[in-house]
């Protein structure tokens, strides 16, 4: 894993990691472990910032020039849609 950009603790205590060279968000699940991929590839294409918005993660990617949401049920959509 590169450098991150930014980190957000989720409420189950889970994290999140935006990393804008891999195009990708990083998951640590709150028992530990390696991180492991949890979004990755299109539509990002610099993620460097995250953070929650109820049981939802928010992606700012300046590329895109969208504020992205990650639903619960796994879909990637610009926020306010």
């Amino acid at each position: 894993m590169t450098l991150a950009d930014h980190v957000v603790l989720a409420p189950a205590g889970e994290m999140y990691i935006a990393d804008g060279y891999a195009k990708t968000i990083w998951k640590v699940e709150a028992t530990g472990g390696a991180p492991t991929e949890f979004v990755k590839g299109e539509p990002l294409k610099n993620p460097v910032g995250v953070a929650m918005l109820g049981a939802d993660l928010l992606i700012a990617d300046p590329h895109v020039k969208a504020i992205l949401r990650r639903s619960s049920d796994g879909k990637l959509e610009p926020l306010g849609k």
